[in-house]
Protein backbone atom coordinates (compact mmCIF):
# COMPACT_ATOMS: atom_id res chain seq x y z
CA UNK A 1 0.00 0.00 0.00
CA UNK A 2 0.98 3.25 -0.75
CA UNK A 3 -0.38 6.09 0.86
CA UNK A 4 0.17 10.10 -0.17
CA UNK A 5 -0.62 13.25 1.92
CA UNK A 6 -0.57 16.68 -0.29
CA UNK A 7 -0.16 19.91 1.84
CA UNK A 8 -1.22 23.06 0.67
CA UNK A 9 -0.03 25.66 2.82
CA UNK A 10 1.35 29.92 2.94
CA UNK A 11 4.13 30.49 0.81
CA UNK A 12 7.39 31.07 2.88
CA UNK A 13 6.12 28.77 5.68
CA UNK A 14 7.77 25.62 4.44
CA UNK A 15 10.23 24.66 7.37
CA UNK A 16 7.14 24.83 10.13
CA UNK A 17 5.30 22.78 8.30
CA UNK A 18 7.89 20.17 7.43
CA UNK A 19 8.58 20.26 10.89
CA UNK A 20 4.94 19.57 12.05
CA UNK A 21 4.51 16.99 9.23
CA UNK A 22 6.89 14.71 10.82
CA UNK A 23 5.41 14.57 13.97
CA UNK A 24 1.75 14.34 12.52
CA UNK A 25 2.77 11.43 10.54
CA UNK A 26 3.58 9.22 13.03
CA UNK A 27 0.27 10.45 15.32
CA UNK A 28 -1.45 9.51 12.11
CA UNK A 29 0.63 6.14 11.66
CA UNK A 30 -0.09 5.05 15.45
CA UNK A 31 -3.75 5.83 14.94
CA UNK A 32 -3.92 4.02 12.14
CA UNK A 33 -2.93 0.92 13.60
CA UNK A 34 -4.83 1.39 17.28
CA UNK A 35 -7.87 2.39 15.80
CA UNK A 36 -8.24 2.21 11.69
CA UNK A 37 -6.77 3.52 8.45
CA UNK A 38 -9.37 5.47 7.65
CA UNK A 39 -9.15 7.60 10.74
CA UNK A 40 -5.69 8.54 10.04
CA UNK A 41 -6.17 11.31 7.33
CA UNK A 42 -7.93 13.16 10.26
CA UNK A 43 -5.67 12.21 12.48
CA UNK A 44 -2.86 13.61 10.66
CA UNK A 45 -4.89 17.01 9.57
CA UNK A 46 -5.61 17.64 13.18
CA UNK A 47 -1.86 16.54 14.68
CA UNK A 48 -0.35 19.18 11.85
CA UNK A 49 -2.94 21.67 12.61
CA UNK A 50 -2.02 21.74 16.50
CA UNK A 51 1.59 21.50 16.29
CA UNK A 52 1.38 25.19 13.99
CA UNK A 53 -0.69 26.44 16.47
CA UNK A 54 1.89 25.66 19.37
CA UNK A 55 4.62 27.10 17.46
CA UNK A 56 2.24 30.12 16.88
CA UNK A 57 1.36 29.96 13.51
CA UNK A 58 -1.38 31.99 12.89
CA UNK A 59 -2.03 30.85 9.61
CA UNK A 60 -2.39 27.36 10.85
CA UNK A 61 -5.66 26.97 9.74
CA UNK A 62 -5.49 28.14 6.31
CA UNK A 63 -3.21 24.33 5.70
CA UNK A 64 -5.38 22.26 3.93
CA UNK A 65 -4.56 18.28 3.77
CA UNK A 66 -5.69 15.74 1.17
CA UNK A 67 -4.98 12.27 1.57
CA UNK A 68 -5.37 9.22 -0.39
CA UNK A 69 -3.74 5.48 -0.98
CA UNK A 70 -2.89 3.31 -3.85
CA UNK A 71 -1.48 -0.24 -4.20
CA UNK A 72 1.28 -1.72 -5.91
CA UNK A 73 1.64 -5.11 -6.73
CA UNK A 74 4.32 -7.05 -7.89
CA UNK A 75 4.08 -10.06 -10.60
CA UNK A 76 2.53 -13.38 -9.29
CA UNK A 77 4.24 -16.14 -9.15
CA UNK A 78 2.47 -19.75 -8.61
CA UNK A 79 3.06 -21.32 -4.94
Amino acid sequence: KIVFVDVSYPAGVARDVEDCVRGAALAAAVGAVISSPAGAAATFEAALKGCLAAKGASWANDVHVNTGMDSECGDWHPV
